[in-house]
């Protein structure tokens, strides 16, 4: 039950968040310009992925343990979403 309760949250959390992270990319022109080697015709926010990745790491916050495993996979994770 756990399982289904920690992937329901998450991907409300998603949900909730990327027209947040979408308006804010809007405001600080964090956009994708379309150029001959893009698919798309119009710019494109880039702030997606950092709404996901905050969809992921949130529930697994709230869920998991404070081992030195987990914490040391959040930090990994966190760099990674930075990067």
């Amino acid at each position: 039950m756990i399982y289904l309760s920690t992937l329901l949250l998450s991907m409300f959390i998603t949900m909730a968040l990327i027209p947040l992270f979408r308006t804010l990319a809007v405001r600080l022109d964090a956009m994708d310009i379309p150029g001959e080697r893009k698919i798309h015709s119009y710019p494109m926010p880039k702030a997606g992925g950092l709404a996901m990745a905050m969809g992921a790491l949130i529930p697994v916050l709230i869920w998991s343990h404070a081992d030195q495993l987990v914490q040391g996979t959040l930090i990994g994770a966190g760099v990674v979403v930075l990067f």
